[in-house]
């Protein structure tokens, strides 16, 4: 009785397993020989145009099953969808109605989970797309591609689910991946755009009834982003590592142990996003916080082409960089984020070095308003350095940082560069010598320095620099400078402008003995530069401001490569800056100099001159300065 059960068994068992290989077998002619790339790509691309309102195309699509049994498998090569519902032409980018463009993609699903009531897809993953996301001003995103379906189909739809029980299947997605991407986000809406350079991204999810569990992964190489024409970042390289909870009700998005590199400087991060599809807009909540807390992550970004990373050094203080962002990104309108910057008690000190920076201090705060072009400002509320014979000590505002910026900034202290270079571990190719003292108060705008009004530029103070010597074997650069010494102070009798008694900024700037070498081919010396000038305080402040300089140079010479070589032996010069007498607001420059002697060689051909006189005017136009003047010479 017993082999009888046996022998049953085993007919029973190689009957199975005899069905499962021919239907395996089956499947497998089915791919190999029925279902070839040739058929089936025109066919599954006509039936998903069908429900796209965007256009596919794919060179080749290739179902396989043997090499990854018990999964299907999808490859598809040279793949493009095309926004067919409108034209994007006027975009910065092009071309710009492409939603997305593949070299290669592939889709794994496992088709045994069905059988428990679980949807789970292997892999899903692209190679080298280029993505194109555009929202519309009228704030109409081009990747809602999908038809909607007919409303007499919908409530046939609607009654036939009353039949059914509800769908409780999970769904479990182990990779979506980008590999090598180029994305673009270029959204009209809200007026900002963004790029995505070396793009690579891996994302998990796994889905239930009430939620969506989501783990992040992805890296940028270089992250532009633009508002209005500005750009406010450049080559930043961004990584986030991030775990976050979907609402599927509410669609609230809970991130959950979140970590923000930017360049190599990483944040944990934690906080909530709102988003508001009716209303277009996305409340964001977010907190970010150094992850290491130390002295020392800042220093180890110092790049190696500055320091020999390979000496050991101590690090003592505490840092802190915190951001809080929060608020409606809308159209016009993007969350305000305020951070700040915080270095406590700091000290470094280099093995087998005899010195050390024995205090390191700053707090530094930045606010970025909703609308970012008014608003914005930073506070330097103190940055101090001491030690190996340096103490500099900077405090400092900025408001409308991104709109006629003003800022309000004091330095003072010393820097001695020979003992700096003696204390820490800069490239044995680099040598610097001299030292140097700064007393400095100076309040300007950005569109004056812009726009080349420095008249209106707010300065007193001093600086001087004694003794300097800067020399990098590593690019061929050496600066030698007996001293340099520059001084604004206020002048009740400048001999410059014609109103004496008027109340006027006056400056010198004086350097002495300058050599520079760059390379083999390119050098040049100066004995004197003696430079005076002044200006008045405008109560108009629409008027470019007035300023006069008078200019002595002593004995220089200049070599550029093979293109040119030149010798002066004496120059006066006096120049004035004004406002164009047609238009006030454009700086107009009229100068009148005697040479002494001059010579001057260029692409084989010399020619000297010998007591010349110049009278030259120019006015800006746009942001050139064409010349006119006469030139007298003796010979």
């Amino acid at each position: 009785m017993k082999q009888r059960i046996l022998k049953i068994s085993n007919i029973i068992g190689i009957t199975v397993v005899s069905i499962l290989f021919l239907v395996a077998v089956t499947i497998g002619v089915v791919f190999q020989f029925v279902l070839t790339p040739d058929k089936i790509t025109p066919k599954v691309v006509q039936a998903i145009n069908q429900n796209l309102n965007a256009e596919l195309s794919i060179d080749a699509i290739e179902l396989t099953f043997f090499k990854t049994f018990p999964n299907f498998k999808l490859e598809l090569k040279n793949g493009i969808i095309l926004n067919t519902e409108g034209s994007f032409q006027d975009s910065i980018s092009s071309p710009n109605d492409t939603l997305i463009e593949f070299d290669y993609g592939v889709v794994s699903i496992n088709p045994l989970a069905f059988l428990a009531d679980n949807i789970k897809i292997n892999k899903f993953s692209f190679e080298n797309p280029k993505i194109y996301a555009y929202v519309s001003p009228e704030g109409n995103p081009n990747w809602t591609i999908l038809k909607e379906r007919d409303p007499v189909e919908k409530d046939s739809l609607l009654e036939s689910d009353k039949e059914q029980k509800d769908f409780n299947a999970s769904i479990n997605i182990e990779e979506i991946s980008i590999i090598n991407g180029n994305l673009i986000f270029d959204d009209r809406y809200s007026e900002n755009y963004m790029t995505m350079q070396g793009f690579d991204m891996n994302l998990a999810a796994k889905y239930s009834k009430s939620e969506v569990m989501l783990k992040l992964l992805s890296q940028s190489d270089n992250v532009i982003i633009r508002k209005k024409g500005d750009t406010y970042t450049e080559e930043l390289t961004v990584v986030l590592n991030t775990g976050f909870h979907v609402n599927r009700k509410t669609k609230v998005i809970d991130l959950k142990n979140a970590q923000v590199g930017i360049n190599d400087i990483v944040f944990d991060t934690e906080g909530k996003l709102y988003p508001n599809v009716a209303k277009k807009e996305v409340d964001v909540d977010l907190k970010l916080n150094l992850e290491v807390p130390r002295l020392s992550t800042l220093i180890d970004l110092i790049p190696e082409t500055i320091f020999d990373k390979t000496n050991e050094y101590q690090a003592k203080g505490d840092v802190n960089i915190s951001a809080a962002i929060k608020g409606i990104y809308k159209k016009g309108e993007t969350p305000e984020i305020k951070s700040n910057i915080k270095i406590s008690d700091g000290e470094i000190s280099y093995q087998n070095k005899p010195n050390k920076i024995e205090l390191i201090e700053a707090d530094i705060d930045l606010y970025i308003s909703p609308q970012i072009r008014t608003g914005s400002q930073f506070e330097i509320k103190n940055f101090t350095i001491k030690g190996v014979g340096t103490e500099i000590s900077v405090k400092a505002t900025g408001v409308d940082l991104f709109e006629n910026s003003k800022i309000d900034m004091t330095a003072e202290g010393m820097i001695d560069f020979e003992a700096l270079e003696n204390s820490f571990p800069f490239k044995k190719s680099l040598n610097l010598e001299g030292s140097g003292n700064i007393q400095l108060s100076t309040k300007f705008n950005v569109n004056d320095v812009k726009n080349q009004d420095y008249g209106k530029i707010q300065a007193l103070g001093s600086l001087d620099m004694n003794k300097l010597v800067y020399q990098n074997d590593a690019d061929s650069l050496k600066l030698n400078m007996e001293s340099a010494n520059i001084h604004i102070e206020q002048d009740q009798n400048s001999t410059l402008l014609t109103n004496k008694s008027s109340k006027v900024i006056g400056g010198k700037i004086l350097i002495k003995n300058l050599e520079f070498k760059d390379g083999k081919k390119s050098s040049g010396n100066l004995d004197l530069l003696d430079i005076k000038f002044a200006t008045t305080p405008l109560k108009d402040s629409t008027r470019i401001a007035v300023m006069k300089s008078s200019i002595l140079i002593q004995n220089g010479n200049l070599k550029l490569g093979d293109t040119l070589e030149a010798k002066l032996k004496l120059i006066n010069a006096k120049a004035t800056l004004q406002p164009d007498r047609n238009n006030v607001k454009i700086p107009s420059i009229y100068s009148k100099f005697n040479v002494d002697s001059t010579g001057i060689y260029s692409k084989g051909r010399f020619f000297a001159i010998t007591k010349g006189n110049y009278e030259l005017s120019s006015t800006k136009v746009g942001k050139n300065w064409p010349i006119t003047g006469d030139i007298f010479f003796d010979q």
